[in-house]
């Protein structure tokens, strides 16, 4: 049986890549993530899932946590759109290097929010922040880790 985690990663697979085009959003996701909430199909996944689950964001690539095949990605965002998107570039695999318009994301302060369609199953990129059984989107709640001095 797959876990949420397992199920979440083809998505994450694509996560975003390229030039981020916002000084503030560009500058404001870099760092580890820590994930608080995690959301699949209409599913929440279990809290031991979600401790595990972590997204560092380094200059255009995202790293995605724990580590499995296919982890790191570049992105691009635009803050302009509304919903915020965020487009995925798959780092390794089949997709390398194709641009996946899949994702929108809401950046406030020290929490990110990032829903995708992460089964390809809508073609496009989600309108709200939300996700229902069997639609394929992915929703994770994230919050920055805070270096320690």
């Amino acid at each position: 049986m797959y876990s949420l985690i397992a199920m979440l990663l083809p998505a994450v697979s694509f996560l975003p890549c390229g030039m981020p085009s916002s000084p503030d959003d560009a500058a404001a996701i870099q760092g580890l993530w820590q994930a608080v909430a995690l959301q699949a199909n209409g599913k929440d996944a279990p809290a031991e899932e979600v401790k595990k689950f972590q997204i560092y964001f380094k200059k255009e690539t995202a790293v995605f946590v724990p580590k499995h095949d296919n982890r790191e990605h570049g992105y691009e965002i635009d803050p302009k759109t509304f919903p915020k998107s965020m487009d995925l570039i798959a780092g390794d695999g089949a997709k390398k290097g194709q641009k996946h318009p899949c994702a929108i994301y809401e950046l406030e302060g020290d929490k990110l929010r990032i829903c995708m369609d992460k089964e390809g199953k809508l073609g496009k990129r989600p309108t709200e922040f939300r996700t229902a059984e069997g639609d394929g989107l992915a929703l994770l709640t994230l919050e920055r880790v805070k270096e320690q001095k």
